[in-house]
């Protein structure tokens, strides 16, 4: 739902595929990905949101912000968050917590009342 409010506002998501591992586990490396294509389609747009908490990142952000390209930075929480990361932000971060209010799923009132009696 997220995902669809997000491309309806006009962002351009870009998804990739998750490899499943034999032990269970999950592999997604995203970082030389998106670089690539930050760096390839810089000029196709205005601004960028980059989410993560990843000082890997940070290189590419300085980047952006330098540009003129870097709208904001959005961490998962403080306590993960890479301080290399922070300080190639130049004060354009914030965290999800932050961001509660604006991004929490609220149903239509009808919606509501229909859950709330249906108990």
């Amino acid at each position: 739902m997220l995902h669809r409010a997000l491309q309806h506002a006009g962002f351009v998501l870009v998804f990739k595929p998750v490899i499943r591992m034999r032990r269970g586990g999950i592999k997604c490396n995203v970082d030389v990905d998106l670089v690539f294509r930050v760096m390839a389609e810089l000029s196709a747009y205005e601004r960028a949101v980059i989410v993560t908490g990843d000082g890997d990142f940070s290189l590419l952000v300085r980047y952006l912000l330098v540009n003129g390209r870097l709208e904001v930075v959005i961490s998962p929480d403080t306590g993960s968050c890479s301080a290399l990361l922070r300080h190639s932000a130049g004060g354009r971060i914030t965290f999800m917590a932050g961001l509660r209010q604006q991004l929490e799923y609220r149903p239509h009132p009808k919606e509501a009342s229909w859950t709330r009696s249906s108990r």
